[in-house]
């Protein structure tokens, strides 16, 4: 089971994702305390993938954040991810 949460940590906010295991925090992303007012949702996809929804006056912004695998991680692992990534890339494009 995941358990989601978010403290804070001196001018940040530390949104998190805790794993199946005591220690282990899988996805984690840093805000702001200034910006989290004007936040529409914060979104800790998966192990390497968040995002960040904001208001501002004119439009939406989106900052996302993700983790690519590096060289020595296998070729599985690096294919799923891009396979997410371009999952993820569609969604927001298509609502643009």
């Amino acid at each position: 089971m995941r358990q989601k949460g978010a403290v804070r940590a001196g001018n940040y906010i530390f949104f998190y994702e805790k794993g199946k295991e005591k220690l282990s925090i899988e996805n984690r992303i840093l805000v702001y305390h200034r910006i989290v007012s004007v936040l529409k949702r914060v979104e800790l996809l998966r192990d390497r993938m968040s995002y960040i929804d904001m208001r501002s006056r004119w439009s939406n912004i989106i900052v996302s954040n993700m983790h690519a695998p590096n060289e020595k991680k296998s070729h599985d692992l690096k294919d799923s991810f891009y396979e997410e990534l371009e999952e993820f890339s569609a969604i927001f494009l298509s609502t643009v």
